[in-house]
């Protein structure tokens, strides 16, 4: 990855997004249209940001960046919003959601989202606790300070090492949230 001087914004309808269940594809297109509009109509999405940026950047953020679906072709296959719509592509990765969020995982995932997209990818939401009972994480790394930085940088070196430098970038998420009751419940 290298260093940027551009000013990345970042629109969102929501934190990131997680359809699952048979509502899936109705909501997935309602919300394509809305992702969709902020950047096609007049006073939309370019209003919203600093008139020192002249073209924002659009992400779609999705959880469970370790686990290639068929996201984005559904959502793409609507035709409501195409990857032309989309400048980057944005994915949370924590290891307590499953045992198998494993920086192996992630990497399998975004090297086949760089291949299928030939877009940045970003890992906008990680995080390693330095307390956590009671949940299995998916890497060994100790649950502490040291651990966290193992975390980052594996993420750091998955980013680094995807086809046609198309890691952009990670961003760690509140590491002032050290006592998150899921995981020491």
């Amino acid at each position: 990855m290298q260093a940027s001087t551009s000013i990345f914004c970042r629109w969102a309808m929501k934190s990131r997004t997680d359809f699952s269940g048979q509502w899936a594809r109705s909501l997935m297109e309602i919300t394509a249209i809305l992702q969709c509009s902020g950047r096609r109509s007049v006073g939309g999405m370019t209003d919203a940001v600093a008139t020192g940026v002249k073209k924002p950047e659009i992400m779609i953020h999705v959880d469970n960046g370790w686990n290639h679906t068929t996201y984005f072709n559904d959502r793409f296959a609507t035709g409501t919003v195409t990857p032309d719509d989309v400048d980057v592509l944005g994915f949370s990765f924590y290891p307590f959601y499953s045992v198998i969020a494993a920086i192996e995982a992630l990497n399998l995932s975004l090297t086949q989202f760089a291949k299928d997209y030939n877009k940045p990818l970003y890992v906008v939401e990680t995080d390693w606790p330095v307390a956590c009972e009671n949940v299995t994480l998916s890497e060994n790394f100790t649950v502490s300070p040291a651990g966290q930085t193992q975390w980052v940088t594996a993420g750091t070196n998955v980013l680094e090492g995807l086809p046609h430098n198309l890691g952009a970038g990670i961003f760690y998420w509140e590491p002032g949230f050290l006592a998150v009751e899921s995981l020491v419940a």
